[in-house]
Order: C-alpha cells, then structure tokens, then sequence
C-alpha cells in the first residue's frame, strides 16, 4: 500500500516525540496528524476516511468508532474490550492475535473496497439501531421501567 495515508485524529498534533519518530522514518508523506478537532468536524473528517481502526484492548466504549460507523467507514479492533459489544454487531472486523493479525486485517480491508463499502453500510445500519438517540433513550427507559418494577436483574 505504497499510496497509503495514515490520519491520527485528536491531540497528536502536540506531541513533538511523535513528530520526530514520523520524520525519522521518512513517513511525513504518508501520516497526517490533525491535532484536535471542533465536534463539528467530525462527520466530515470520518467520511473522508477508508477504514477507523484501534489498537486498544481495553477501551470501554468506543465512541469514537460509533462515530466513524455513523459516517459510513468501517472499523477494525482487537476483539477484546468494549468495542466488541459494538463491533459484533456489524460494521468491521474483530482481529485475533497479535500485530501481525492486525495489520493483515487492516490491509485486507484496505485492498478490498467492496467489503469496506458493505462493511461501512453494515455499521451505519448498527449506530441507527443501537445508538442512535431513539435507540438509546428507549434502552434507557425500557431499563428504568424494569428497575422500577423489579425485573431489573432477572434478564
């Protein structure tokens, strides 16, 4: 993937260690860091993007990758931690194993459009269900209402 652009989104823009590992290596050409970015940007910024990815194995709830769903991009992370909740719903894929896995997961979807473009559909359809505002505030007070009436923590 010689044409390959990487995008770090948040406040790595900051970080002169960063900067200076990226012009060691000779990728000022192929690594973007756009430093924090206004709410507002977001959509914008995720439809521009072929893939979202996070190496994170711990992260607990991922918003940022409910996000990049909701603009249509797919996401890959380990699966392990709170992205699994959302990810095996649909809209990317969960890697096993190690760097390697990973990377050959992330490449895989790189080189294959149609399953990024099918795959970010997928992920659209799960934020609508899920995570939308109705979705959410009808869990919400579905959840209340069992608490309420003392189902909660019978299911």
């Amino acid at each position: 993937l010689p044409a390959l652009r990487v995008a770090c989104v948040g406040g790595y823009g900051e970080s002169a260690s960063l900067n200076e590992r990226i012009a060691r290596h000779g990728l000022q050409k192929h690594v973007v860091l756009t430093g924090r970015l206004p709410r507002t940007l977001i959509p914008d910024v995720f439809h521009d993007l072929d893939l979202s990815v996070s190496t994170h194995r711990n992260e607990g709830f991922g918003i940022v990758h409910i996000e990049s769903m909701a603009s249509l991009t797919p996401v890959v992370a380990y699966n392990s931690g709170g992205l699994v909740e959302i990810l095996r719903k649909g809209g990317g894929a969960l890697v096993e194993g190690g760097t390697r896995e990973f990377a050959e997961a992330v490449a895989a979807l790189l080189r294959d459009d149609g399953r990024g473009h099918a795959l970010g559909l997928e992920g659209r359809q799960v934020v609508e269900e899920h995570f939308s505002i109705d979705a959410m505030g009808r869990n919400h007070l579905r959840y209340y209402q069992d608490v309420l009436s003392g189902k909660a923590g019978r299911r």
